[in-house]
């Protein structure tokens, strides 16, 4: 049997990933219910993966001056990542150990 994630659990993913209301969220139902689904319900675990991706998708970004205004980017990044092992650590699933996926294998 598989499992399928109920309406209030996506809204309450939408809200631990800071993707509230819907309307401005970049992932849709289907993809948070898929999360959700794939983690057996775990929303902290749920709630990990979304912090990973979002992440993956600030590691290109950067600060910037433009017009008088200071634009700090380039931290976001890392506070995804952080909030990411916050979730982890507070899953079924965490075992105390966490891999950064950012991380490269050095050269031999």
């Amino acid at each position: 049997m598989t499992y399928t994630a109920t309406a209030s659990e996506i809204a309450r993913l939408r809200r631990m990933v800071g993707e509230h209301p819907a309307t401005s969220s970049e992932y849709s139902n289907e993809e948070l219910g898929d999360v959700i689904a794939t983690r057996e319900g775990d929303l902290h675990a749920a709630a990990y993966d979304v912090w990973t991706w979002k992440a993956s998708a600030a590691a290109a970004l950067f600060d910037w001056s433009a017009d008088g205004g200071d634009y700090k980017q380039g931290t976001l990044c890392e506070r995804y990542k952080q909030n990411a092992i916050e979730e982890w650590r507070q899953s079924a699933m965490c075992c105390g150990m966490i891999i950064d996926p950012t991380l490269k294998k050095e050269a031999a």
